[in-house]
């Protein structure tokens, strides 16, 4: 992630999406360290969608 956003210049959408994504990661991580359940919830997408 530091990669991508030092690479490129990153929108206020972008920058709030990657933000977003590094909370998730802290979420995972920390219930693998405390061995608990991993729960997921699915958002709907952000931005455009492929036809």
């Amino acid at each position: 992630m530091a990669k991508l956003a030092a690479e490129r210049f990153l929108t206020e959408d972008e920058i709030h999406m990657l933000g977003g994504v590094r909370q998730a990661f802290k979420v995972v991580r920390r219930s693998i360290k405390r061995g608990e359940p991993i729960i997921l919830l699915a958002l709907p997408a952000a931005g455009p969608t492929l036809p």
